[in-house]
C-alpha cells in the first residue's frame, strides 16, 4: 500500500497560520476539511477550529482547548502539549 503525500510540518503551519490571522479561517474554509489531514490530531483540531467558526465563535488555543475537551478529543490528541 502507497503511502500518499503528506507533511505534518505543513498541516501544523496552517493550524498555526489560522491562529495567527483571524481572516484565515475564510481562506482555508473553502478548500479544507477535517480529512484531508494525514495526522487525525491536526484534523481533530481543524475541526474544532471550524465549528467555531461556523458557530462565528472566537479561534484560540482556549477555545480550541474547551472544544476538544468537550468532545473528549483533548486526550485523543495528547492533550495540552500537543496545542501548544
Amino acid at each position: 500500500m502507497k503511502i500518499p503525500p503528506h507533511s505534518i510540518e505543513a498541516e501544523r503551519w496552517v493550524l498555526w497560520s489560522i491562529l495567527l490571522d483571524k481572516e484565515g479561517m475564510f481562506q482555508v474554509s473553502p478548500l479544507l476539511i477535517e480529512a484531508d489531514f494525514y495526522d487525525p490530531n491536526n484534523g481533530l483540531i481543524y475541526g474544532a477550529m471550524m465549528d467555531l467558526f461556523t458557530r462565528n465563535k472566537p479561534i484560540d488555543i482556549l477555545t480550541i482547548r474547551e472544544h476538544l475537551d468537550d468532545r473528549q478529543n483533548l486526550e485523543k490528541i495528547g492533550g495540552n502539549t500537543y496545542l501548544i
